[in-house]
C-alpha cells in the first residue's frame, strides 16, 4: 500500500467533500425537474452556491415533498439564512 502524505490526505478529503456537494446539489435539481418539469435558473444558481452538505440534504428531502416550485423557493430562502 503506497504511503499517503498529510497534504495528500487533506486534498483527498476536500475532493470528496466537493464531490458530495456537487452530487447532492445535482440531486436536488434533478428531483425538482422530475416533479415539476423545469427549474428556474435562479433556483439552480442558488442551489449550486450552497456550500454546506447538511443544508443540501435538507433541501433534497424538501424537494421530494413540496407542492410547488414556489414553495421550494420559499424554503430555499429559509435554508440559506
Amino acid at each position: 500500500m503506497p504511503f499517503i502524505t498529510t497534504a495528500e490526505s487533506i486534498g483527498i478529503e476536500k475532493g470528496i467533500k466537493k464531490g458530495a456537494l456537487k452530487t447532492t446539489g445535482e440531486a436536488v435539481i434533478a428531483v425538482l425537474e422530475t416533479r415539476f418539469g423545469f427549474v428556474h435558473e435562479e433556483t439552480v444558481k442558488a442551489i449550486k452556491e450552497i456550500k454546506k452538505i447538511d443544508i443540501l440534504k435538507g433541501l433534497l428531502r424538501k424537494a421530494i415533498t413540496v407542492n410547488s416550485l414556489e414553495e421550494f423557493d420559499g424554503l430555499l430562502l429559509e435554508f440559506k439564512e
